[in-house]
């Protein structure tokens, strides 16, 4: 009896807790999330802009032809444009293969190719940084951002407001911050402090008139 007891207490005592956004486990977590239109933020893989391939003037590459390797933590990437080489050289975008930080690699540095065609060289310089790549959201962090969802409701476009704007541009937006009269009267900019570097898609540093 004392254990069906005990059994029946902690269920009460799951149920409890799970009501309050400040205790609740992260299945409850997800459930509410649902109901405010705030999903956890997804692991997102990284991707390169501007990767330089080098090799014989006339080799055509097209996309997925290229495995790219990145030497200190053996992660794994693939061509996502092509072209043809010319001057001995081209630049290809690329898609990590695996989502998270670990994608992640502040230019310069190089790749090496894993089995490359023929036409094509080994190395590849990154010219522009592989980035974008995020981790699966903290339980902490998607706690607190339904907190303060809750704590200040949408009104309008105040405060609150603009980094819910700034979340919701991108999957890999995981900071941003806000500044009051940027371009003068009646204007707020949002810096995404940490994510996207796509800035036409995500819509970083751009003015909002309200």
């Amino acid at each position: 009896m004392a254990g069906i007891a005990s059994g029946i207490y902690g269920d009460q005592s799951k149920v409890y807790n799970d009501s309050f956004t400040s205790s609740a486990r992260i299945e409850a977590l997800l459930l509410e999330g649902e109901d405010y239109n705030i999903p956890r933020l997804p692991a997102t893989a990284a991707d390169g802009q501007q990767i330089r391939i080098f090799g014989t003037n006339g080799t055509i590459v097209s996309p997925g032809d290229l495995s790219f390797m990145y030497s200190s933590t053996g992660v794994l990437y693939t061509n996502t444009t092509g072209g043809t080489i010319s001057g001995g050289q081209l630049d290809v975008k690329i898609l990590c293969e695996v989502q998270g930080q670990i994608g992640n690699i502040t230019a310069p540095d190089t790749l090496r190719i894993i089995s490359p065609p023929t036409g094509v060289l080994l190395s590849a310089n990154i010219i522009v940084s592989v980035a974008d790549g995020a981790d699966i959201e903290s339980i902490d962090s998607y706690r607190a951002r339904l907190l303060s969802r809750k704590q200040n409701p949408p009104a309008g476009g105040n405060q609150a407001d603009y980094p819910l704007f700034a979340f919701s541009a991108d999957p890999s937006v995981r900071s941003a911050t806000i500044k009051d009269l940027a371009v003068g009267l009646g204007t707020v900019d949002i810096y995404i402090t940490t994510g996207t570097t796509d800035i036409d898609s995500a819509r970083n540093e751009r003015s909002f008139y309200c």
